[in-house]
């Protein structure tokens, strides 16, 4: 980020702060107001419905665009190939959407191809740590080795990290992901489903992200006590909130600014921490040198757009 561009969030977020961070005043008409377009990539979820994403996520997108003064048209964008990433990527550039949530390592994908598109603000989370877990039953397995051939408990999506870093984790080890693990004859629900058919002997592992298992350790423990972590991925980019700062400054001067300093308010009052620690997130940090060379990193060892390896066999057995 430029000097400009700090300066400009800077005083924005003062501005928020001095006001108490109360949901700002509508001091335009309703008429007037920017209409902010805000998409989130649906390679983001694990293990959930689309309108489980959007009713965890519309409220706080909510909250920052009245911060803004802006009126909100929020929804899910499929991001399941190629494609549709660049598809996200030119309806930013060209202003149909305005603000994208999206894996960090796909908007590294994405400024490769859009070099106007910036990084607003990157998600920070209550543990120090983006990793996939690969899980087991208490007691049964030493060792990541020691899952080959034996039934994964599969949930209705893996998202995009869990499928890239835990197959980046099985070659690591000179294992094929696609025929490493046997697929469960049914599909579960979601991942605390899957939890409950490890914990009743029906599977024998599972793969979840972080987030997740801390969710489901607060929400579930009698269930997670009979359960221990195997093996874990290496740490991938945050999530990520991306724009055009351009088509921001075509709605209204220091939009940019005044968006990205609402959304990091949301870490620092309690209406903003309401709404964000149920899903794990401790706030928002603006663009810095440690999150993009995380996400340039990231870039390196996965080149291009990667959205078909599997760690599960393409066709699986479902109930």
């Amino acid at each position: 980020m430029n000097r400009i561009d700090r300066r400009g969030f800077g005083s924005a977020l003062v501005g928020l702060i001095a006001g108490g961070m109360a949901p700002a005043p509508r001091a335009m008409a309703r008429a007037d107001r920017p209409v902010l377009r805000m998409r989130i990539g649906s390679s983001l979820f694990s293990g959930i419905k689309r309108c489980q994403a959007v009713t965890i996520v519309k409220p706080v997108a909510a909250l920052v665009a009245e911060r803004a003064e802006c009126d909100l048209d929020f929804a899910i964008h499929t991001v399941a190939r190629e494609g549709d990433l660049d598809a996200l990527g030119r309806a930013l550039v060209r202003g149909e959407y305005h603000m994208a949530g999206i894996w960090g390592l796909e908007f590294g994908w994405l400024r490769r191809q859009f070099p106007e598109l910036q990084l607003l603000v990157s998600s920070r989370y209550r543990i120090d740590s983006n990793q996939s877990l690969v899980y087991a039953r208490k007691g049964a397995f030493a060792d990541i080795g020691d899952l080959r051939g034996k039934v994964i408990a599969q949930y209705a999506k893996f998202s995009l990290m869990e499928e890239l870093y835990t197959g980046e984790l099985l070659r690591s080890r000179s294992f094929d992901p696609a025929h490493f693990f046997r697929p469960s004859p049914e599909v579960y629900a979601n991942a605390k489903a899957a939890i409950k058919a490890i914990a009743a002997g029906k599977a024998d592992c599972g793969v979840v992200d972080a987030i997740t298992y801390l969710n489901l350790t607060e929400e579930a423990p009698g269930l997670i006590k009979h359960l221990e972590v195997v093996a874990r991925t290496e740490d991938y980019p945050p999530r990520a909130i991306i724009g055009n700062p351009a088509r921001f400054e075509e709605m209204r001067r220091g939009l940019w600014q005044t968006v990205g300093a609402a959304t990091i308010g949301l870490g620092t009052d309690a209406q903003g921490q309401e709404l964000i620690h149920k899903w794990q997130v401790e706030g928002f940090d603006p663009p810095g040198t440690a999150n993009l060379a995380r996400i340039e990193a990231a870039v390196k060892r996965f080149p291009r757009p990667v959205y078909d390896r599997r760690i599960l066999p393409p066709h699986p057995v479902t109930a």
